[in-house]
């Protein structure tokens, strides 16, 4: 027999031999086999051989091992020392062939139960296969977005894109190209781009300042709002300083580091000559472009978001026009109030675009030309237009009756013509109607009567006839009216409905006009006032 102190050897690997469960093991000893590792004969109990009365002797075992390997161990489950794979195998001794008593098997004290390795494939399939399905959806996702992104590229090289005040602008420049291209690519969605290439043109002039001297420096990332706005604040000074002329208070003056300044307001009216007028000093206002916010700039009002709504220098000495650019302000200016200075040129078509307009005065200054129709816009929030003392021509439009804010209209003293349009009774709201001192002619219209709100009417020193409409008798809150019934030369009787009125001063030229409340007879020949 074998040391049995071979099997207790923990050097060596310890394999279980498992038999086929569902048989019926049989009782076995164990002997040892030939040296040469072949196999011996066992026979079973229930197969004893029949020549042999010892049928109680139990079947041999035949176990397969290297030489060196030992089997031994009975009862309690056979084990088997040996590092190798074993086979074992019970055989009948009365025959020399082996008859299988269970099936041959090989293990492998490495290898893992086929369950266990076929989960660990499935798995492992599991997670390759997702693998490769957020692997193709990430893909696609990049594929889109360089698309979508290409062509937003594209269609921005053609297309401007409209700033928050409503004003075409342009795409952000690439980080390649250069500040001074890309604040010139904005100016020219702001002003005419043929004023930008004359060296001499207001436009030009503030893009070299906002680009090269602008002690800002803003950058041309974004739509960056700030940077059009005091572009087109730029271009507004430039256009009122006409052959190098200077403001009255606040224009820039030549060192850089100075911002302050005092300012000058009107005390005087409009008509005392320049030499005569009065003004107050109002000093710590900001100099005009300089290196300070542009809402702080002198005459220049902001909304808390930074948004110019005022613009307000009257008196101050602006010589020159007043630019297009002034449209770059629509849906944010409320106020214009450039009155008492000497502008000249037009007033230009894109006042009409500021929506939000309620106030614009420009009277006694030098303008031409006519009241522009884009003004009387239906949707204008428009209450006041003070164009008195210019000498701007044309008619009064008949679109006048689409201002339905309108409450003040004053045109005087400049060389308006053709007739008072019958549309001036759909401006129900108006109050106040100064158009005396033009070249007005027929007949005031009987509409005229539905003004009433209207508490000062004046069309004196016009070229008018016909008669008084009786219709103005309803204007129970018109004030006294001193000169525009007497400079009517032809007015013929004036109606009692008007004498109703009981105005405490009412003046007409008694030799050719039947008044019979006129309180004040005049010679018009002589100056009726």
């Amino acid at each position: 027999m074998p040391d049995k102190n071979n099997v207790a050897d923990e050097s060596s690997t310890n394999v279980d031999l498992w038999m086929d469960h569902e048989a019926e093991i049989p009782q076995v000893s164990l002997k040892n086999g030939p040296s040469d590792g072949t196999s011996r004969k066992v026979k079973s109990e229930n197969e004893a051989d029949e020549d042999d009365d010892s049928v109680d002797e139990p079947p041999d075992f035949h176990v397969s091992a290297p030489e060196s390997d030992l089997v031994i161990n009975h009862g309690g489950g056979t084990r088997i020392n040996n590092a190798d794979l074993v086979v074992a195998n019970i055989v009948d001794g009365s025959n020399t062939a082996n008859i299988p008593f269970a099936h041959p098997m090989e293990y492998d004290p490495d290898r893992k139960p086929k369950i266990i390795q076929r989960e660990r494939k499935r798995k492992m399939r599991f997670w390759v296969l997702t693998g490769l399905a957020g692997t193709l959806v990430v893909a696609l996702i990049i594929v889109v977005a360089v698309v979508v992104t290409s062509n937003k590229a594209e269609k921005d090289k053609n297309v401007p894109i409209t700033s928050i005040d409503g004003v075409a602008n342009v795409p952000t420049e690439a980080p390649t190209q250069s500040r001074v291209s890309c604040i010139a690519r904005r100016a020219a969605f702001v002003s005419d781009p043929s004023t930008l290439d004359d060296p001499a043109s207001p436009q030009s002039r503030a893009l070299s300042w906002i680009t090269n001297e602008d002690p800002l420096g803003l950058d041309c990332t974004g739509t960056n709002q700030s940077l059009l706005q005091r572009y087109a604040l730029a271009v507004f000074y430039f256009s009122t300083t006409k052959d190098d002329s200077k403001w009255l208070g606040c224009g820039p003056t030549e060192e850089p580091t100075d911002t302050d300044c005092t300012a000058f307001q009107l005390l005087s009216s409009g008509k005392v000559p320049l030499e005569n007028r009065k003004y107050r000093e109002i000093p710590n206002q900001k100099q005009w472009l300089k290196g300070t916010n542009e809402c702080e700039w002198y005459g220049i009002s902001c909304q808390a978001e930074g948004r110019v709504v005022g613009i307000k220098l009257a008196g101050n000495n602006l010589k020159g026009t007043i630019p297009e650019e002034i449209g770059f302000f629509d849906n944010s200016v409320i106020e214009i109030e450039l009155s008492v200075n000497q502008l000249t040129g037009t007033i230009p078509s894109e006042v009409g675009l500021l929506s939000l307009l309620f106030a614009f005065d420009v009277n006694y200054n030098k303008l031409t030309g006519t009241i522009p129709e884009e003004i009387y816009d239906q949707e204008s929030e428009l209450e006041r237009i003070n164009v008195l003392a210019n000498m701007m021509s044309g008619t009064i439009s008949t679109r006048i009756g689409q201002l339905n804010n309108l409450l003040v209209f004053n045109g005087a003293r400049n060389i308006f013509d053709g007739t008072l349009p019958t549309q001036i009774g759909n401006a129900t709201p108006l109050v106040q109607l100064f158009l005396h001192e033009n070249k007005l002619s027929g007949s005031i219209p009987t509409e005229i009567g539905k003004l009433t709100y209207m508490s000062v009417l004046d069309v004196s020193d016009n070229a008018l006839n016909g008669t008084i409409p009786t219709e103005i008798g309803r204007l129970q809150a018109l004030r006294p009216i001193p000169t525009e019934i007497a400079t009517m030369v032809r007015l013929g009787v004036v109606p009692n409905e008007i004498c109703g009125l009981n105005f405490e001063f009412f003046s007409a030229d008694c030799s050719v006009n039947e008044c019979s409340c006129c309180n004040n007879c005049c010679d018009v020949a002589a100056g009726c006032n």
